[in-house]
């Protein structure tokens, strides 16, 4: 039987940001992937556990069931169904965090064994930097940006969640951001090839957009115009000119009459 009346705790930090990438489904559930509902797992508590232990469980039960979902990361189908395993993961250990504080609020001050914190986070992590590639695979990138940023929340010098945050942001076309993030990855991992193509590919990229935007005129409209105000003497001299090669009354074509007889007088 499980037992209730055992309260233990765990000395678990808070996270800043709590829900992110957990966002409330209009027709009920979780959207983890857009347009999707996740249910939120369900959670028994079974014989010798704590309400704690059977969320750790059931998470990390979640985590194998994505894992063998999405297989080699070729299917989008596997994709999508990898995310709900892992978005119901990360629900679970959503519930163990508030049963713990809740626990803490209580007096409870009993240490649980296990799972440690340090477990807690590491399968925290994870179900995010996992949540995150299959969406990327999705290109569902919003998303995605989310879930590297609450993994950076629990480890903020985790290279895989710098990477695929960049390759997330980078995806939607925010430069900025994407240079900022890649900044964030190559302080950690400075010699990554691929993080450095993608940097010159976002670099070229800006320069094809500012040459559309500029355009190709861009030279001769930025370029100084010549004084508009001619000297009294070159306007005089102008003057002269143009009424010298103007042609004389004589040299004018000639005016054509109308060659209508008039009518005879009767």
């Amino acid at each position: 039987m499980a037992r209730t009346g055992f309260r233990a705790i765990l000395d678990l930090e808070s996270l800043k940001q709590p829900f992110l990438g957990i966002r409330h489904y209009p027709a009920g559930g979780y959207e983890f992937r857009n347009g999707h509902s996740t249910k939120f797992p369900s959670i028994p508590v079974e014989e010798g556990e704590t309400d704690i232990e059977a969320a750790y469980r059931v998470a990390s039960e979640r985590r194998t069931a994505g894992r063998e979902a999405f297989g080699d990361g070729t299917s989008v189908v596997s994709a999508q169904a990898a995310v709900d395993a892992w978005g119901q993961g990360i629900l679970a250990l959503h519930r163990l965090r508030n049963l713990n504080k809740r626990a803490c609020a209580e007096g409870a001050s009993t240490p649980l064994e296990s799972p440690s914190a340090e477990d807690v986070n590491e399968l925290d992590l994870v179900l995010r930097l996992n949540i995150a590639q299959a969406l990327l695979k999705l290109k569902q990138y919003e998303c995605a940006v989310s879930h590297c940023d609450a993994a950076l929340e629990i480890n903020p010098r985790n290279v895989k969640a710098l990477w695929r945050k960049a390759k997330a942001v980078w995806g939607l076309r925010c430069p900025g951001e994407a240079l900022q993030a890649l900044e964030d990855f190559l302080s950690v991992d400075p010699g990554n090839p691929a993080a450095r193509a993608m940097l010159k590919e976002i670099e070229a990229e800006e320069q094809k957009r500012k040459a559309k935007r500029v355009g190709p005129g861009a030279a001769l409209r930025t370029a100084p115009r010549p004084s508009q105000a001619p000297a009294a003497n070159d306007a005089a001299e102008a003057m002269g000119a143009s009424r010298a090669t103007e042609p004389s009354e004589t040299a004018k074509a000639p005016m054509w009459s109308c060659c209508r007889r008039k009518p005879k007088a009767t």
